[in-house]
């Protein structure tokens, strides 16, 4: 959620491709004046640009979304159709699956 990764490649940490094999849902708010969204999308490439991962991340841009979307994520509200009505960047990734169904699909033991 409202992920804060800066996109200077010195300054990622050495063991940052450990992430590679770990299933990735980066959500952030469009209108997010603590940590702006681009920081995500940064996250995103990132993990594109240098390491090797063995499933794409996934990335929800909520738009007009503020910075404490959590809650609407987590309570299903923002899901497509939901409560919260939120309304997603197309160029990336629906809410239109439980993120809790999404990450029972995965397990230690398939990494």
């Amino acid at each position: 959620m409202s992920s804060g990764l800066p996109y200077d490649i010195d300054s990622l940490p050495d063991n940052f491709c450990g992430i590679e094999d770990v299933p990735v849902w980066l959500f952030h708010g469009t209108s997010d004046e603590t940590i702006p969204f681009i920081n995500t999308i940064n996250a995103y490439n990132a993990t594109l640009d240098n390491c090797q991962p063995s499933l794409l991340p996934k990335v929800s841009l909520i738009s007009r979304g503020e910075h404490a979307i959590h809650q609407s994520v987590f309570d299903l509200s923002a899901l497509v159709g939901g409560s919260a009505e939120a309304q997603y960047d197309t160029r990336f990734s629906l809410y239109d699956v439980s993120v809790y169904e999404w990450l029972l699909r995965y397990s230690l033991a398939n990494r």
